[in-house]
């Protein structure tokens, strides 16, 4: 299902990223290397109020998502 998710983002099929599958969705791009899907996740996170700022900062911090980083602090 996680691997689904990330196709889902890359391959755009009306489903967005979504708070239950930002940390699946992260690692898998990290892992294969897809900035694009890492973007859309980092553009999801500067944007939600859904996910709390300490999750946030780590997520910045473990993925190295810059833009996150300096929006969160």
């Amino acid at each position: 299902q996680e691997f689904l998710d990330l196709l889902h983002v890359i391959y755009p099929s009306g489903r967005a990223v979504r708070r239950s599958t930002v940390k699946s969705i992260l690692a898998l791009a990290d892992c294969f290397q897809i900035k694009f899907a890492r973007d859309l996740v980092q553009s999801y996170l500067i944007r939600t109020k859904y996910v709390k700022r300490p999750e946030k900062l780590q997520l910045a911090d473990q993925y190295k998502l810059k833009q996150l980083q300096v929006v969160s602090v």
